[in-house]
C-alpha cells in the first residue's frame, strides 16, 4: 500500500490529507484534517505546536511522498512570513524522516484536479469529493486545500513505488 501526504501550510491552520493507494488505483482517504494552532500563545510555542502536532501523526502513519502548496503571496508581509516559517517546520519534519516532497503552485493543483489553474476554490473542492467518490471533506478550507494537494500529488505518483525505506 502506497500511502501520501498532501500539506496546505499555514501559521494558525495547517491543511493535512492523508491517502492509501495501491499502485495504479484510486487513492482512499485516511485523514483529513486540520492542525490549529493556539493564537494566545507566542509565536515560537505556536512553531512548537504545529511541529510536534505534526510529528505525532506522523510518528503513527507511513508516508511515502508528500506534497507541500507553495505560499501564496497575496496576503500581509507579516502574515507571509509566519506562513513561510510554519511551511519550513513542516518540511524539516518531512526531511528529517527523508520522506520525498513534491513543490506545488497553487494554479498547478487547480489544473491538476479540475484541469484549470484558474478554478474556484469551490469547484477544486467538489472535484476532489467526486474523484475520491465522498460526499464532503471534513473541515474548514485548509482541510479541503490539502485534499485537492494530495490529489495532484497521487496524479504526479500513482505509478511510483514507495522508497525503501518506508
Amino acid at each position: 500500500m502506497i500511502s501520501i501526504l498532501g500539506v496546505d501550510p499555514g501559521y494558525g491552520r495547517t491543511g493535512i490529507a492523508y491517502f492509501r493507494y495501491e499502485k495504479n488505483h484510486l487513492p482512499l482517504p485516511e485523514k483529513i484534517f486540520t492542525i490549529e494552532t493556539d493564537p494566545e500563545i507566542s509565536r515560537e510555542k505556536r512553531y512548537l505546536q504545529l511541529h510536534t502536532e505534526l510529528e505525532d501523526f506522523l510518528k503513527g502513519n507511513k508516508v511515502c511522498f508528500a506534497g507541500i502548496e507553495e505560499i501564496y503571496l497575496k496576503t500581509s508581509m507579516e502574515r507571509m512570513n509566519y506562513n513561510i516559517e510554519a511551511r519550513g517546520i513542516i518540511i524539516l519534519s518531512l526531511a528529517l524522516r527523508d520522506i520525498p516532497i513534491d513543490y506545488f503552485q497553487p494554479n498547478s493543483v487547480k489544473k491538476a484536479v479540475t484541469g484549470s489553474g484558474r478554478a474556484k476554490k469551490n469547484t477544486v473542492k467538489l472535484m476532489v469529493q467526486k474523484l475520491l467518490n465522498i460526499d464532503s471533506i471534513p473541515g474548514p478550507d485548509d482541510a479541503s486545500d490539502a485534499a485537492a494537494i494530495a490529489m495532484a500529488l497521487w496524479l504526479r505518483r500513482k505509478n511510483h513505488d514507495c522508497p525503501d525505506n518506508r
